[in-house]
């Protein structure tokens, strides 16, 4: 394939007929972004997490969800990634942020390619158009390249945040954004 430019992609709210391309698109990501970094044993962590129906169910219930933000990247009618948000909870880590980052995936085939800076602006759009003031998203603690891309985005480390014990063994970490 050759390099797609930025301006080859739009973002736009995610609707009930997206849910399974995103699924299918959350699937590649997290075989290719997670394996290396996931303690257990990756096939039974797929198939306890990532369970095909229960994702679809799951995200088209969360795409009616008015207290969630659902983004998709998509090209030449194609969804090639998404991204979430939802109300952060008074109680929840870390404390004081009023959204909370519940997904950023991409299709590995478009890495590289603009498509997730054009879904990472399609989020912040509506998080402003929303009046939210902050966001925070956790990511695996090993992978480098979500970690690069959320410093390049101005994000910063949350160093006293307690990770979430749905999280698992395997370490995380998370950034946060004031707007």
């Amino acid at each position: 394939m050759s390099r797609l430019r930025m301006n080859d992609f739009i973002s736009r709210k995610a609707e009930p007929k997206d849910v399974e391309a995103m699924v299918r698109i959350q699937h590649d990501a997290v075989v290719k972004a997670w394996a290396p970094h996931i303690q257990e044993d990756f096939a039974s962590f797929m198939a306890q997490r990532f369970d095909h129906n229960t994702q679809v169910q799951k995200y088209g219930e969360r795409v009616l969800d008015p207290d969630r933000i659902l983004i998709v990247a998509e090209m030449k009618d194609s969804i090639v990634g998404f991204c979430g948000a939802k109300l952060h909870g008074p109680d929840e880590q870390p404390l004081g942020f009023q959204y909370q980052g519940n997904g950023f995936y991409l299709d590995p085939a478009y890495e590289g390619t603009g498509a997730s800076l054009v879904m990472a602006e399609g989020l912040r759009q509506e998080l402003m158009a929303r009046n939210a003031v902050s966001i925070c998203g956790w990511c695996i603690a090993d992978n480098r390249g979500a970690r690069n891309f959320y410093e390049r985005r101005g994000g910063t480390l949350i160093t006293d945040a307690i990770q979430p014990p749905e999280y698992g063994p395997t370490p995380h970490v998370c950034y946060g954004w004031v707007f």
